[in-house]
């Protein structure tokens, strides 16, 4: 049986988090730390092999 590895992500800090204001369903600004965590990840999603994919956008 082959081995079946799950990614669930969502984007990095925002202004919006810092101010624990609600969101989804306007953009608020990346911080400095929410930058560095998109760097992050894609440079860790870079490198593996995806059989599907899927993103929703509000």
């Amino acid at each position: 049986m082959q081995k079946t590895t799950l990614y669930i992500v969502r984007h990095g800090q925002t202004e919006w988090n810092i101010q624990k204001k609600m969101q989804g369903h306007r953009d608020s600004a990346l911080t400095e730390l929410g930058e560095s965590q998109a760097q992050w990840l894609y440079e860790f999603l870079l490198n593996l092999k995806f059989c599907l994919h899927a993103a929703k956008n509000y």
